[in-house]
């Protein structure tokens, strides 16, 4: 299904990996574990059909929802209000809401705004931060509470 966006990667149980974990590329955010083996697992990118981030705006502090689209490169942002104060060039980070993406990652830049008469939102576009289809290294992001444990 061209819509479904995810990778493996060589690590799982073995190495503490759990569902739900962030993950993150040297540019911005990547995606989440969606599944645990042994010693693999699934992430599932930003860009998936299905992934949505609670996101807010670097210049203003106003928080939104990215949701990935089946594009590598795009994310939208809907149900944006005609008022609300998003300019092209603004950059997303993560905001922390909903626990499962540490607040500050980045996300993406605000790549268009458009306003569509009589319609009471705004389409925004989002150039994806991470470089979902280039990246060979990932870090996946341990929650204090999730961590592995020694011993």
């Amino acid at each position: 299904n061209p819509l479904q966006h995810y990778v493996m990667v060589d690590k799982g149980e073995d190495d503490g990996v759990y569902v739900g974990q962030a993950v993150v590329d040297a540019y911005g955010l990547y995606g989440q574990v969606m599944d645990v083996a042994q010693r693999s697992s699934r992430i599932l990118l930003v860009s998936d059909t299905r992934h949505a981030i609670p996101v807010q705006i670097n210049r203003n502090g106003m928080r939104l929802i990215a949701e990935g689209g089946g594009n590598y490169r795009i994310l939208t942002v809907p149900n944006v209000a005609l008022t609300s104060d998003v300019v092209k060039g603004d950059i997303l980070s993560t905001s922390g809401l909903g626990g499962v993406f540490p607040a500050g990652y980045p996300v993406g830049r605000v790549m268009d705004v458009k306003h569509d008469e009589g319609l009471p939102f705004v389409l925004i576009k989002v150039d994806v931060a991470a470089h979902l289809d280039r990246s060979r290294q990932v870090l996946l992001l341990f929650n204090r509470d999730e961590a592995p444990h020694e011993g």
